[in-house]
């Protein structure tokens, strides 16, 4: 019989695993589930003036409320393209039935 194996997490709340034999054991969060890293949102922001960072702030929240707004549309404009596809062939199919 195996002994025991444990692996330790990293510093952003890893996962403690237990190596038993064959089977591996997560005794910190569910398999499959990653703690996404928080992304900077401005490089370099510490640096600046409480002002300066403010502005930064604020136009780098501008540009993501644009860029969301962009992805609703397109995906609304491609529902939209669908279901309009989707009823096209429903009468499609009901006048060959028709006929």
């Amino acid at each position: 019989m195996k002994s025991l194996g444990v692996a330790g997490g990293s510093y952003r709340g890893g996962s403690t695993i237990i190596y038993t034999g064959n089977h591996k054991i997560d005794v910190m969060r569910p398999t499959g589930i990653k703690i996404k890293k928080k992304s900077a949102h401005a490089p370099g922001l510490h640096v600046l003036s409480k002002e300066d960072s403010k502005r930064v702030m604020r136009k780098v929240w501008k540009s993501r409320e644009k860029s969301e707004a962009i992805a609703r549309k397109k995906k609304a404009d491609e529902t939209a393209k669908r279901t309009n596809a989707f009823s096209k062939f429903l009468n499609d199919v009901k006048k060959l039935q028709n006929e």
